[in-house]
């Protein structure tokens, strides 16, 4: 019988819920609440967003050359670099400093996604057992409670215990990396002649089914680019329809809470259909989201659009996570994980600089517009892209 990671990586996934739902789904919030401007808000999230994909990038020439890296040991680093920056954070008051400190910790919460899929692709690789799906339930059950604690929380306090919040899920991260001890001394290397095998690889894809994924990556980028044009500019959404910060805390804990039974179901729907499907209904749910989010006019709608979440966001995740862990090898993993993360970071830089733009500038329907024609071009690239992909003999 076969040595089980899921609990343990549960509790990695339920620790960056925690931490991503404090520092990522309060960021916009907090900045404003320090004196900063819609637009510099969004120049702050643009900035971020192109220094993760700088840093994926940094990251992937790594491996492609490769050099012994190992992803959990990264990441602790990573978690202790952040502890330390918050810490300071809390004891500066200029805007510069604020700035600076905050947006370490928030650029390093978005890598760390990387470091955090890659781990499950070495579980699988090597042999362990893992239920995807089931983990990632944690890190939903912890975003949707922590986003409605944490509301009351700042309401009641300032917006100064998303720092404190921060910081407190970044140590719980940090411990539960030491969890999964059998990965402490694997490391992705070369082993031997990984860069022959890579090259021979290459050989074998199609120049079709190469430009199928860049047309899926595009796709990818797009849907993160509408989830999180609405996600980061969700309190301007909120606001335009009459409804407050405690409307903020419980439409993303209804959104987090509507991931939580698919995540749960995912493996079996993962295994009935596969991850193309899957990544296809999402994008048909991302457009029914951007269609009521065009036709929004009270919190309800808001609501039925958080409800949603679940067939559109909570599938796209776990769904790219696995189609790059059923595709590639062991020693790819990494490499094309990076990739996926770059992807989603050129979308939600696009949702950054776009959304604080629009808003600012041309007000709140060109925001929506915008929007919805992100989730279009993403539902025609994913239906492009699978298009011949769909048969589970097909590989990219």
């Amino acid at each position: 019988m076969r040595e089980s990671y899921t609990l343990r990586y549960s509790l990695i996934q339920l620790s960056f819920g925690l931490l991503g739902s404090s520092i990522i789904g309060f960021s916009t919030m907090y900045l404003l609440s320090k004196g900063f401007l819609t637009d510099q808000v969004g120049v702050f999230f643009a900035i971020g967003n192109i220094s993760v994909v700088l840093f994926q990038t940094i990251i992937n020439r790594v491996f492609s050359r490769g050099r012994a890296v190992n992803t959990k040991k990264m990441a602790i680093l990573m978690c202790l670099v952040s502890i330390i920056s918050l810490a300071l954070l809390l004891l500066n008051n200029k805007k510069i400093m604020i700035l600076v400190l905050f947006f370490i910790p928030y650029f390093i919460s978005m890598s760390i996604q990387t470091n955090i899929n890659a781990i499950s692709g070495i579980i699988i690789k090597m042999g362990y057992e893992l239920n995807l799906g089931f983990s990632r339930a944690f890190s939903a059950i912890a975003y949707a409670l922590n986003t409605y604690i944490l509301a009351i929380i700042i309401d009641k306090t300032s917006s100064n215990a998303v720092v404190v919040a921060a910081s407190l899920f970044y140590m719980l991260l940090l411990l539960s990396f030491f969890t999964v001890q059998k990965l402490e001394d694997y490391r992705i290397t070369s082993l031997g002649n990984i860069s022959q095998a890579l090259e021979v690889k290459e050989e074998r894809l199609t120049k079709i089914r190469r430009k199928k994924f860049i047309i899926f990556l595009v796709g990818y980028a797009c849907m993160f680019a509408f989830h999180y044009m609405k996600a980061t500019f969700l309190i301007n959404i909120i606001e335009y329809v009459n409804g407050g910060v405690k409307d903020l805390g419980l439409a993303l804990s209804i959104g987090s809470i509507s991931e939580i039974p698919i995540l749960f179901l995912f493996d079996f729907l993962e295994e009935r259909f596969g991850a193309n499907k899957l990544l296809v209904f999402s994008s048909l749910i991302f457009l029914i989201q951007a269609l009521i989010l065009l036709a929004a006019k009270s919190v309800t709608n808001i609501y039925i659009i958080s409800i949603l979440q679940g067939g559109a966001f909570g599938l796209l995740i776990p769904s790219g996570i696995q189609l790059i862990n059923s595709k590639f090898s062991l020693h790819d993993n990494q490499k094309y994980q990076s990739i996926l993360v770059s992807a989603s970071s050129i979308g939600v830089l696009f949702a950054s600089l776009v959304g604080g733009f629009t808003i600012r500038s041309f007000g709140y329907s060109v925001f929506v517009y915008m929007a919805v024609l992100m989730v279009v071009i993403g539902c025609i690239s994913f239906l492009v892209s699978f298009t011949s992909l769909i048969e589970k003999t097909d590989k990219y």
